[in-house]
């Protein structure tokens, strides 16, 4: 319940829009009511409000000279949403906020959120959290399914579990699609990856070594050019030792025939480099020796790398593939066909995991459905009482819940208000039997009973009144009342039954001057409010009898 102590909508200012100059109003706590004649503008002020909460503008509403400008002041300490929503906008400066729109003649506007630039749809999305207008056919939204279940549950309570709901089911949803997305997927891959498992089997069957390509190619060099090599290393071996005349020996007998000579100096040199050259040519005989003990001439072996070598280039080639690049080639194929398994893998994960959620979601649904069972009698009940005092005396209304043909963010009922107007007659959908004054009434105590609950800080009832009279005018005044305990109401009204019972009245008057016509809106004080009263009860002719009528009226509800 709202803290009424002080009005949510504070204060507005309009001007030059329309036949409005410009006016400043100062709204109190409770029940505010707005009257005037017929033409005297009183749609006006609810189109500037509509404007500054983020409406369409339309340019016949302010003239071509000046800028129209409309400001409105709402007090947000009890809204938390509001309050969340301005925070998130980094524009949040207190209990107040302050809305602002100028609109030019060229049809450029600008909007304010406390004195900073905002876009229309910040505007929208802000204006929700501040008020609600209920007008002369806001009973027509009351026919829908959706609208008259939101009623239901308002009254209930049940706004967190359907928020809980509504996340389920939009994760459910989500994960619907993403199951859609992934078969659709796999589908699409299925032609393609037949042709995929096709080649990699075959290549997976060549067994194919990283680098078994180059080994081979080296192999095949070696065992194709064995005999030349054979021969090039036997015979380095043959003249560096093995001969008679060979390197060695030649040296051997140099240093022979030198060595009688080793003491003088001018020999030494010469012969430390015989002895070194023959220290090297022994290291390049046992090196050779090693060489021709690994070199074999072996036809087999090189017919059998040649064959290994043919297999692997022909399926580069049938592959079109490099064949340096057939190993990296079979090593993407398995990588793409094991992507394709995960793909397999994910989709049975996404649908284990949507059973779960199926699961959580019917609990939550069935959950919802049996507290919406157990509150629709009380909602009904309720709603009968009201619409009993406004003169359907036999009315009985009935809230029917019925399976819903799918599964809904709201849940898996269908909701329907059904009413019989004549005890021992079979109840009907309320559009089917209700006339246009009977579904405004009925229309009217659905509103005030699910408000009752939850309802939002500010509420403008736009002649709801309208077609009514009397002893029902009245009840309608004080069920308006009743709700203004919860939050706060502002009502445009033609009846003196209604209007009289505000904690505050406007009174709208249109002015004609010389060259034009103007719009002003002024507070009325006590006796203005039993004048007024008694215009709309005795209309030109006002008499002492309809002042004293008017007198005992507000007297009736201002002096308890």
């Amino acid at each position: 319940m709202f803290d009424t102590k002080e009005p949510m909508l504070s204060f507005l200012s309009i001007k030059n829009f329309a036949i409005i100059k410009s006016t400043e109003i100062h709204f109190k706590q409770g029940m505010t009511t707005i009257t005037g004649e017929t033409g005297a503008g009183k749609s006006i002020l609810l189109d500037a409000l509509n404007i500054v909460l983020g409406a369409r503008v339309d340019k016949s509403n302010y003239p071509q000279s000046e800028p129209c400008e409309i400001s409105a002041i709402f007090i947000i300490k009890d809204i938390p949403e509001a309050i969340r929503f301005l925070e998130e906008l980094e524009l949040n400066e207190g209990s107040e906020c302050i809305l602002r729109r100028i609109i030019h003649h060229d049809g450029k506007n600008r909007a304010f959120i406390n004195g900073a630039p905002v876009t229309l749809n910040q505007l929208k999305t802000l204006s929700p959290y501040l008020i609600s207008i209920y007008g002369q056919n806001a009973h027509h939204s009351l026919l829908e399914s959706a609208n008259q279940l939101l009623r239901l549950d308002t009254y209930a309570g049940l706004i967190n579990e359907i928020e809980s709901l509504s996340q389920t089911y939009k994760t459910l949803t989500e994960l619907t699609h993403a199951i859609t997305d992934e078969e659709e997927k796999i589908a699409k891959e299925k032609i393609a990856l037949v042709l995929m498992q096709y080649q990699y089997d075959e290549l997976k069957q060549l067994e194919l070594k990283e680098d078994e390509l180059q080994q081979l190619d080296s192999d095949h060099k070696q065992l194709a050019n064995a005999k030349g090599q054979i021969q090039a290393i036997a015979q380095i071996s043959d003249i560096v030792n093995d001969s008679e005349q060979s390197l060695l020996s030649m040296i051997d007998h140099l240093l022979n025939s030198l060595y009688s000579y080793s003491e003088q100096p001018q020999f030494k040199n010469i012969l430390e480099l015989l002895t070194q050259a023959k220290v090297y040519l022994q290291e390049c005989d046992q090196e050779a020796k090693s060489i021709l003990n690994q070199l074999e001439v072996n036809p087999e072996k090189l017919y059998e790398v040649e064959q290994r070598l043919d297999h692997i280039y022909k399926l580069a080639r049938k592959h079109k593939v490099e064949p340096k690049l057939l190993y990296q080639h079979i090593a993407e194929l398995e990588q793409s066909l094991s992507l394709h398994d995960q793909s397999e893998q994910k989709l049975k994960e996404l649908i284990a995991q949507k059973d779960v959620l199926q699961q959580s979601y019917l609990n939550l649904a069935k959950d919802l459905s049996n507290k919406r069972q157990i509150a629709a009698k009380a909602f009904a009940k309720e709603i009968e009482t009201h619409i009993h005092k406004l003169n359907i005396p036999k009315g009985e209304f009935y809230v029917k819940l019925t399976p819903s043909k799918t599964q809904q963010a709201t849940g898996i009922d269908h909701c329907e208000f059904l009413i019989n107007f004549n005890t021992g007659q079979q109840a009907a959908v309320i559009d089917k039997v209700a006339s246009g004054g009977e579904l405004s009434r009925i229309g009217l105590a659905i509103h005030v009973v699910s408000s009752k609950k939850i309802a939002p800080p500010t509420i403008i009832f736009d002649e709801v009144d309208v077609g009514i009279s009397g002893g029902t005018a009245e009840i309608v005044g004080k069920l308006l009342k009743q709700v203004s305990q919860n939050a706060q109401i502002l009502c445009i009204t033609h009846q003196a039954q209604v209007s009289i019972q505000g904690d505050q009245q406007l009174h709208i008057v249109k002015k004609h001057l010389k060259d034009h016509t103007v719009s002003e809106i002024i507070e009325l004080d006590k006796n203005q409010r039993i004048h007024e009263t008694a215009r709309i009860i005795g209309g030109v002719e006002m008499t002492d009898k309809t002042l004293q009528h008017a007198k005992e009226m507000y007297e009736l509800y201002h002096l308890q």
